[in-house]
């Protein structure tokens, strides 16, 4: 059954419906909705969860919402030979490069990172497209044909993995051979919101969908231009109109825009927008439901977070930036970095440098820490660590010693025991000046029991 609904809450609604009507075995029973992305599949659960539809399922634990090729790694689980991953394809791809000989285009070039990430793309392209595509283009000659040599030796090099084209075909063939299987793992099958697919892919669905008689929710805006893809894709899979239902009459409006704006620059552009925001937010207009579409990342994101911010108006965004990027993708990229550093202590320092380290409540100061770490003798390794700082701990602070100051000269003291014991580094005292001067050689003097009586304190001697 094909439904041509509206984007947005009328989708969601004939999806609640759909589900309702194929769970009816049970609130348990499997059904699964295949959808464009991860994030578009959870945001479904949220909304199915919420309860907020008038047609909310009694419950959607046992509702899967995949990715078509999450529907093919669900399928082809039990296939023992691995996936392959994107890491594997790059590394094929580098050592067919390196295969290449001296007279080949591709040669000169072969070392450099664009060359593989352009490489990669093609790969990707290739591998679900019919393999005489693959065949013409080598029988082009030049650039064209060179490049579908590596990729194909790439793929060669590959055979014992499974890629997103070997998924979908095993998936087809599955569908096919073990139906019932298939029908107690998958359940009910339903297609939301379709979108043009490589056609390995869409042959597994279709495999899936005829299998099932499944429910394919198609979604509609009425410009022919932006629809058109979609149902000339559902048109050749004759999905057609002997089994629609019938489209609300909004389906079918032209959404025309009811102002248009004329600004000097993009900030002026951004503040219009806020403005527009508030006076919505004000009439009474969930924010949820107000969404912000601007051409390009730079500058219009930074500039939506910032006036946003100020104005006080929550909003979901991207952060613009890698996690990699940010304070705590660093932290915890350095903190698992710190068993391959041998937990030197200069990494140790630079991680708790990072980002504060709270110890009972309290902010940990760093240099403290460094200092301490310093005088404990602690180079690297875990072993290094507690019983350096335990023995430091544990041993006789140096009277003399001011704390903080890392600029005292260190000596080497006595052996403790007077045998074989290890020898300890010392801080010598700092050097006082004038009277302070005198009265230390004193004190040193009364120690060692070489003090004259009756010598008045300060005189020389």
């Amino acid at each position: 059954m094909l439904f041509v609904t509206p984007y947005g809450r009328p989708a969601s609604d004939v999806l609640a419906h759909t589900i309702a009507d194929a769970a009816r075995s049970g609130p348990l029973g499997p059904v699964t909705v295949v959808v464009s992305s991860n994030f578009v599949g959870l945001s479904l659960r949220r909304l199915l969860g919420s309860g907020s539809l008038a047609a909310a399922p009694r419950g959607i634990a046992g509702v899967r919402f995949v990715t078509p090729l999450g529907l093919s790694e669900l399928i082809t689980a039990a296939d023992p030979r691995p996936g392959v991953t994107g890491t594997e394809v790059a590394a094929a791809i580098r050592s067919a490069l390196a295969e290449l000989p001296s007279t080949d285009l591709l040669a000169r070039v072969a070392e450099h990172a664009a060359t593989e990430t352009a490489l990669g793309r093609l790969y990707r392209e290739l591998t679900v497209l019919d393999p005489a595509i693959g065949d013409s283009l080598l029988a082009s000659g030049g650039l064209a044909a060179s490049a579908a040599r590596v990729v194909r030796a790439a793929r060669q090099r590959l055979d014992d993995r499974l890629d997103e084209t070997d998924r979908a075909d095993a998936a087809t063939r599955r569908w096919s051979r073990e139906p019932d299987a298939l029908d107690a793992l998958v359940g009910p099958l339903v297609w939301f919101l379709p979108a043009p697919l490589p056609p390995p892919m869409l042959r597994m669905l279709l495999a899936g969908l005829r299998r099932r008689g499944g429910t394919v929710i198609a979604g509609c805006c009425g410009d022919e231009e932006a629809d058109g893809p979609v149902f000339a894709m559902l048109a050749g899979a004759e999905i057609g109109p002997t089994a629609v239902g019938a489209p609300p009459d909004s389906a079918t409006a032209t959404v025309e825009p009811d102002r248009v704006v004329s600004v000097t620059d993009p900030d002026e552009e951004v503040r219009a927008v806020v403005r527009r925001i508030l006076s919505h937010l004000s009439a009474g207009t969930p924010a949820e439901r107000i969404a912000v579409f601007h051409p390009t990342a730079n500058p219009y994101r930074r500039l939506l977070i910032e006036h946003l911010g100020a104005a006080g108006i929550p909003f979901n965004s991207a952060d613009g930036r890698a996690l990699h990027h940010s304070v705590p993708g660093r932290v915890l990229r350095d903190a698992l970095a710190l068993p391959t550093r041998r937990w030197r202590r200069d990494a140790v320092i630079a991680l708790t440098a990072l980002d504060p380290v709270r110890h009972r409540g309290e902010r940990v100061d760093t240099s403290r820490w460094d200092r301490l770490s310093r005088e404990a003798g602690v180079v690297e390794g875990v072993g290094d660590w507690s019983p350096g700082l335990r023995r430091f701990a544990a041993a006789p602070r140096d009277p003399w010693a001011t704390p903080g100051n890392d600029r005292g000269r260190h000596r080497l003291g006595s052996r403790s025991g007077g045998g074989g014991g290890p020898r300890r580094l010392r801080r010598a005292p700092p050097r006082p000046v004038g009277r302070d001067r005198r009265c230390a050689i004193l004190a040193r003097r009364c120690n060692r029991g070489t003090v004259a009586v009756g010598r008045p304190v300060g005189s020389r001697g």
